[in-house]
């Protein structure tokens, strides 16, 4: 007798619908998944911008700022950060000299310590910081100008915050 071994059309069809009710039910649990991922990703970000801002204010001995530029329409798009010691038209020590310091615009000879851009799917429904307008500063001892949360919102409307505190501390909740 000749045997032959393999399978059956029918086998294969059962084989292939098994494989495609496990896929309907996987999908959406790995798009949350990524959606939930990408969140945290960009919270840890903010939280790490914040701790990198406050020790360059101390170590470089000058204001670094922190601003969530908000476009026309009040929506968070990017954030960069900056050393606020170029020539500017403040005087901060008021001493007759403008030395630009802490006047909260990025002059074009200021130092740029770097720039992000939020994900897609990630935003910011809410002006950080309250009435400062989307931006906070760390002055030499490392203290925050402005205190307050940077609320993130992913597409599955699953939100994080990520708070600054008055003493400079920052934490993700």
């Amino acid at each position: 007798m000749n045997k032959q071994s393999g399978f059956t059309l029918i086998e294969l069809c059962v084989a292939v619908a098994i494989m495609a009710v496990l896929s309907v039910i996987a999908i959406p649990n790995m798009i949350a998944w990524r959606a939930n991922a990408q969140l945290n990703s960009t919270g840890r970000d903010i939280f790490s911008a914040l701790q990198y801002c406050r020790v360059e204010a101390s170590r470089r001995g000058a204001p670094v700022m922190l601003d969530f530029d908000i476009d026309g329409n009040g929506i968070v798009e990017d954030y960069v950060a900056w050393v606020d010691d170029g020539q500017g038209t403040v005087d901060s020590e008021p001493n007759g000299i403008l030395d630009g310091r802490d006047d909260h615009l990025l002059d074009p000879d200021e130092i740029v310590l770097f720039r992000e851009t939020l994900p897609n799917r990630i935003s910011i429904p809410t002006v950080p910081f309250g009435a400062s307008g989307g931006w906070t500063s760390f002055n030499t001892r490392a203290m925050p100008n402005w205190t307050g949360n940077v609320i993130l919102t992913n597409s599955r409307n699953r939100t994080l915050t990520v708070v600054l505190f008055s003493g400079g501390g920052v934490e993700v909740q």
